[in-house]
């Protein structure tokens, strides 16, 4: 009887044990990132404008405003505005990380390029695009990392989605940013800092 109730214990710890494990270890199926990514995507037919808030910085070459939409978990999302020729281009970013911890940061740049990943744009009803990318593992002796998403399709080769992973010491910073990109070459991830008025 006392053994049979010592086996009863055992099994109801190992269930519980077992059951709380797994729902620690299950994959994230928060889309909340993804949606509101496609949002900001959504907007540019309008250049971004609708994404535009109150004024944070102004200077000769750049206007910066907090964004409309703050994308979830990030730690601030900000719409830049600089002049190119003749027209106001604008771009938009998000910071989704600051840490000392390379580890940390890896963990987080993989999670949000999942996320990120085949992330839909609707133009309209007949117009449906992905923006894809290889993810590219980050390695601690580059700066600079980056990751590229673009859809395949011609009219939307210019607008740019783009998740990077930066050292700027004492930290890493992971950014997610969208961008119109006005040249095309063979570089790989985006144009100077100055380019977008970063």
């Amino acid at each position: 009887m006392n053994c049979s109730k010592h086996l009863f214990v055992y099994a109801l710890s190992f269930l519980i044990f077992s059951t709380a494990y797994s729902q620690l270890h299950l994959p994230a199926t928060n889309n909340n990132l993804r949606n509101d990514i496609a949002k900001v995507l959504q907007d540019y037919p309008n250049k971004f404008k609708n994404l535009v808030g109150d004024t944070l910085l102004q200077n000769p070459q750049v206007i910066s405003f907090t964004s409309t939409i703050q994308a979830d978990g990030a730690q601030e999302c900000s719409v830049a505005k600089y002049s190119a020729g003749k027209r106001d281009i604008y771009s938009w970013q998000a910071l989704m990380l600051t840490s000392e911890d390379f580890e940390d940061a890896i963990k987080t740049y993989k999670k949000i390029y999942t996320q990120l990943n085949n992330v839909p744009l609707k133009i309209s009803k007949d117009k449906n695009f992905r923006f894809s990318a290889k993810y590219e593992p980050p390695a601690e002796e580059r700066k600079f990392n980056s990751i590229l998403f673009a859809a395949a399709e011609p009219e939307m080769k210019k607008l740019k989605l783009e998740l990077n992973m930066r050292f700027e010491f004492p930290e890493w910073k992971i950014l997610i940013l969208v961008y119109e990109r006005e040249r095309e070459d063979d570089e790989r991830g985006r144009l100077d800092d100055e380019e977008f008025g970063y």
